[in-house]
């Protein structure tokens, strides 16, 4: 069957990640805790996926910092600790990380594990944004208080299937904010 060869290719995989990993390659580090994490070619182990992606993080990877920050702030393989997923995911940020770029411009925003500031959430999320990040435009759109450029964002990240930017869009049809009241596309 096709998922058997999709597993083989998965088990293949990881042996090749196995061996970069022990040459200490952070690229073969993070791969290697993705594939513990979702249970690819290998048995699902979140607390071995988070050492394997903290030492890619340690190491200076970008990626591997930003998905740090996602496991430090929904508790995967680690306590839940929002100080710590701040500090990882401002670090690939500060390396040019897009999508962390983003993460860190809506933390600013709500005060999620840093103090807020909507100057800097603003600033970061026009860098995502730079970068032609859906994730970075859909916080400039949260951020922005005009609601017909609200909108125009929201619509823009829900055409790019940002399932957040769909939802927000929804809410902004139904009660009529910053585009005509349209119960039909609201749903």
């Amino acid at each position: 069957t096709s998922e058997s060869l999709g597993e083989k290719h998965f088990q293949k995989a990881v042996e090749l990640y196995k061996k970069a990993a022990g040459q200490h390659f952070p690229a073969g580090q993070l791969e290697l805790g993705f594939c513990y994490a979702h249970g690819r070619g290998v048995k699902q182990d979140f607390k071995l996926a988070f050492e394997l992606i903290n030492k890619a993080a340690e190491k200076g990877d970008s990626d591997a910092q930003y998905e740090l920050g996602v496991f430090y702030q929904n508790g995967i393989g680690v306590k839940a600790n929002l100080e710590e997923s701040t500090k990882w995911t401002l670090s690939a940020a500060q390396q040019g990380h897009s999508l962390a770029q983003a993460r860190i411009a809506f933390n600013y925003a709500n005060g999620f594990g840093i103090k807020e500031s909507k100057t800097l959430a603003k600033s970061w999320a026009k860098k995502s944004a730079a970068q032609e990040c859906v994730r970075g435009h859909f916080v400039t759109g949260f951020l922005n208080k005009d609601l017909k450029e609200k909108f125009s964002t929201f619509k823009y990240c829900a055409e790019q299937e940002d399932e957040l930017a769909m939802l927000l869009l929804g809410s902004l049809y139904l009660k009529g904010a910053g585009v005509k009241k349209n119960s039909q596309k609201g749903r």
